[in-house]
């Protein structure tokens, strides 16, 4: 009896062992399969892309860029008002 189950256990574990290595067979002839498609599949390389949209976008931040450089320009004139104001000993209180 004993000698029976050491061989059934034995079977099953070379059952298994063949169906670990098909599963391996079959994964890799679905990697295979999926990496054919890729090479068989046209791809467009020289396709025109509409960037209108996007060009008017930059000339509204180059606008916006001009507005905070001349609003920049005006405050540190202002800051400098203050400096002078205040480093003059004429306009202390």
């Amino acid at each position: 009896m004993q000698g029976m189950v050491s061989k059934l256990s034995s079977y099953a574990s070379l059952i298994g062992v063949i169906g670990i290595i098909g599963g391996g067979f079959m994964a890799w002839g679905e990697f295979n399969n999926r990496i054919a498609q890729l090479e068989n599949r046209e791809y467009i390389i020289n396709s025109e892309v509409d960037l209108t949209d996007v060009n008017k976008s930059i000339e509204g931040n180059k606008a916006d860029i001009k507005i905070n450089g001349k609003a920049i320009e005006y405050l540190e004139a202002k800051i400098r008002e203050v400096q002078v104001a205040n480093d003059n000993p004429l306009l202390s209180n």
